[in-house]
């Protein structure tokens, strides 16, 4: 089985982090593993947009998030845990 290589931003507990963009502020939500909504990042290009965001969560959230590089088949179904929101106008994200 040819194996599919993938960057995923990862908590300390282990479960999967998705950033998202809107007009007012940054959110992200927390995952057990791959269902509606799950992101993940490929190939140079995408490895450097997670850095990027990766970067951005732990700084505005006080986060320690990190990026982990791992096979696509090795991710469980999962569920969405929470939804993390702030107010604040983060632009340069």
């Amino acid at each position: 089985m040819q194996r599919n290589m993938i960057y995923v931003i990862r908590d300390e507990e282990g479960n999967f982090i998705c950033a998202r963009e809107i007009k007012k502020g940054y959110y992200y939500t927390t995952y057990t593993g791959i269902t509606t909504g799950f992101t993940y990042y490929t190939g140079d290009v995408g490895k450097k947009t997670a850095e990027e965001k990766l970067k951005k969560l732990n700084e505005q959230f006080k986060c320690n998030f990190i990026l982990d590089y791992i096979d696509l088949q090795d991710i469980p179904d999962g569920i969405r845990i929470e939804n993390i929101i702030t107010q604040k106008d983060f632009s340069n994200f």
